[in-house]
């Protein structure tokens, strides 16, 4: 074999090593981007579902526990804002609290729990309660009905 020959083989090994590194890149991606990301969302639907059950089954708390739903989705909306872990222990705590009898005192712990998942959660929480104290009318800004 010629040296041109030799090189011009060496230059499409190369080549197809690279077009076989791109290959599998490609296909690790989703393993890397895209899976993470739905076994989150499937654990905060885990989340919100218990809510829901509660929401239902409570027709006095029912309002109560709709917001709570609501908050959790929009504390909880991905994993650069509440971790994965967290997210997971939020859902072990309601399973926990499944199984005692649930009242407002039960909303305002997971309204605080929510506080504390982070600095976000914190700003959502205290601004939903400023909101309900203008609806129940405990604020300072609230004018009569």
């Amino acid at each position: 074999m010629t040296k041109s020959r030799e090189k011009q083989c060496r230059f499409i090994k190369i080549a197809l090593y690279f077009i076989i590194s791109i290959i599998l890149m490609e296909m690790a991606w989703p393993a890397y981007y895209i899976v993470p990301r739905m076994l989150y969302s499937q654990k905060l639907e885990q989340v919100v579902e218990v809510i829901s059950k509660w929401s239902n089954a409570d027709t006095k708390l029912a309002s109560e526990w709709e917001a709570l739903g609501n908050g959790v989705v929009n504390v909880c909306y991905c994993s650069d804002v509440v971790s994965y872990q967290e997210l997971n222990k939020l859902l072990v705590e309601l399973k926990r609290l499944d199984q005692q009898p649930r009242d407002r005192s039960t909303v305002d712990f997971l309204w605080n729990r929510l506080a504390e998942t982070g600095s976000h959660g914190k700003a959502v929480v205290t601004r939903f309660r400023n909101y309900r104290n203008v609806l129940d009318g405990n604020s300072l800004f609230h004018v009569g009905r």
